[in-house]
């Protein structure tokens, strides 16, 4: 939108003209200036809307409009593939008297195999077996024989497309699909081949999670066209009932995106990136195995420590007889707050977890259900964060959270030698809850690390994720680091939910802490 409303302005349109112009003119310059007269001969007409011509029998000068699809844009046709072509390689030299004879409209235009076909120079874009393609796609075997190369690529205009990694793959998509669209959007093209309305675009697609989304990221053929590993572009249209449907064939770590959109877009293994799919972001197809392995090493070695200290505690028990008062320590709204952040919070890990890990074919959760809820979810905790962060500040909770940076490590240290060596021989609590204190200087910490600078990071990085054209003025690479970031807080974010639940045991009783959670009464020690 930032972009369209610019490029109304006079200086935007100057600037996108100078571009243009530059661009044209420096593939201009290779054009033979031969065939630029030659052409120049058909362009004097067939380059305007209006034009101008003398009867000699009549002695009269007329004006018509010129047929829309004769008409030849020149600055599109020059920076073409075929920029270098006289318009007599293609068609008949009996064009050049004039006026043309009627009979000439009928003349078979070559195809691309009249050309490319059996040529060394082209042996690696397979043209031979894109002609097999097509002839066994639904163009082919439905259509007439008047459906050839030219029904979807103009040859006039035909540029290369999806053939190089550094290009803008939002362009390439957007070139593509107005391919398709040019038909399958147009009455009056889509009438030339088929003799009945064409279908409503966005109603026959009215199924697809996040359609907008799809239709700007991803080409009609990517679900519409036989995955051909070894072709640029598959040219088997496949008839409507074989059309992909299951999120999982995209959106999982064997993507069939890999081998058709990706494939010129797969980049050199790194630290955060696989041998992958470069600059998207495509969710259930992991970016970074390297990233994987270090969170499921973390969640690991968590729950196994976590495990081996419930064991020592288990093992080196003592019964301490401890006076115990009840002190109201929870207001009802952290209550409600802390309780739907819980389930929440497991809502987002299971389903995350199944679209990260789990295999397409055995999910733990239907992918799309998965993403729908994990959406959800994401949105609701957000809004919930903020009911916290208002409490915190109306009821003056927020005071449990605030720290004093100078000799906070003393405190720290002292209470997590408790937590390691202390708690197992019987000592007393460093930092017992009273009146005043409801955490710990551990616990502070690592709630003011989660609550303060771990959740907004996740909740950022998620709202990038799920609503990607809200932040393109931050470029392709902000979803990147989004996507990374997303992963790794939540890996860090699910150890804490580990080690959080687990510390709740160490109370007075292993369940007295989350019952104060639903009373609101905590037991301090007299």
């Amino acid at each position: 939108m930032h972009c369209i409303k610019f490029l109304t302005t006079s200086r935007g349109f100057l600037v996108l003209l100078i571009l243009l112009f530059s661009f044209s003119t420096s593939i201009a310059q290779k054009v033979d200036q031969s065939t630029r007269e030659e052409n120049g001969k058909c362009l004097t007409c067939h380059s305007k809307r209006v034009v101008s011509f003398t009867s000699d029998s009549l002695g009269k000068t007329y004006k018509q409009k010129m047929y829309t699809d004769c008409i030849i844009d020149t600055s599109l046709y020059y920076t073409s593939n075929h920029f270098n072509f006289k318009c007599i390689d293609c068609h008949s030299s009996d064009y050049e008297i004039f006026p043309h004879n009627a009979q000439l409209r009928f003349e078979e235009l070559p195809g691309c195999l009249d050309c490319h076909g059996d040529d060394p120079a082209f042996a690696d874009f397979h043209f031979e077996k894109i002609q097999e393609e097509f002839d066994q796609s639904v163009h082919s075997s439905k259509h007439s024989d008047q459906f050839t190369c030219w029904s979807c690529h103009n040859s006039h205009y035909y540029k290369i497309n999806a053939r190089d990694r550094k290009q803008n793959l939002k362009q390439t998509i957007a070139y593509d699909n107005a391919i398709c669209l040019s038909c399958h959007s147009n009455y009056d093209n889509y009438r030339m081949y088929v003799d009945r309305l064409n279908p409503n675009v966005t109603k026959t697609h009215d199924w697809l999670p996040n359609q907008a989304n799809h239709f700007q990221n991803v080409r009609c053929i990517e679900c519409h066209a036989k995955v051909n590993d070894s072709l640029l572009v598959s040219h088997q249209i496949l008839p409507k009932s074989q059309a992909v449907k299951k999120c999982a064939e995209c959106h999982s770590a064997n993507s069939r995106l890999k081998a058709s959109l990706y494939k010129l877009k797969l980049s050199d293994p790194g630290l955060f990136s696989d041998r992958n799919i470069g600059d998207a972001v495509l969710i259930g197809s992991p970016r970074s195995t390297t990233v994987d392995l270090l969170g499921n090493l973390l969640i690991i070695l968590t729950a196994a420590g976590l495990v081996f200290h419930m064991t020592m505690r288990i093992i080196t028990r003592k019964k301490l007889l401890i006076m115990t008062e009840k002190v109201y320590h929870y207001a009802i709204w952290i209550r409600l707050w802390h309780i739907t952040n819980a389930l929440l919070f497991l809502t987002l890990i299971v389903t995350g977890f199944s679209m990260q890990y789990t295999s397409p074919e055995n999910p733990l959760i239907p992918f799309q259900t998965s993403t729908t809820l994990h959406k959800i979810a994401g949105i609701v905790v957000t809004f919930n964060y903020l009911f916290f962060l208002i409490g915190n500040y109306v009821s003056g909770n927020g005071r449990h959270y605030k720290i004093e940076f100078k000799g906070v490590i003393v405190p720290v240290v002292k209470q997590l030698r408790y937590y390691v060596i202390g708690i197992f021989k019987g000592d007393p609590h460093p930092f017992p809850v009273n009146r005043e204190r409801k955490f710990n200087p551990l616990q502070k910490t690592t709630y003011i690390f989660a609550m303060y600078f771990g959740f907004p990071i996740l909740a950022i990085s998620g709202l990038l994720l799920a609503f990607p054209s809200i932040f393109d003025l931050l470029g392709v690479g902000s979803l990147i680091v989004a996507d990374v970031l997303h992963v790794l807080i939540g890996i860090v974010m699910t150890m804490f939910m580990l080690i959080h639940v687990y510390f709740c045991t160490i109370g007075h009783t292993p369940t007295s802490n989350f019952k104060s959670m639903i009373t609101g009464f905590h037991d301090i020690e007299e």
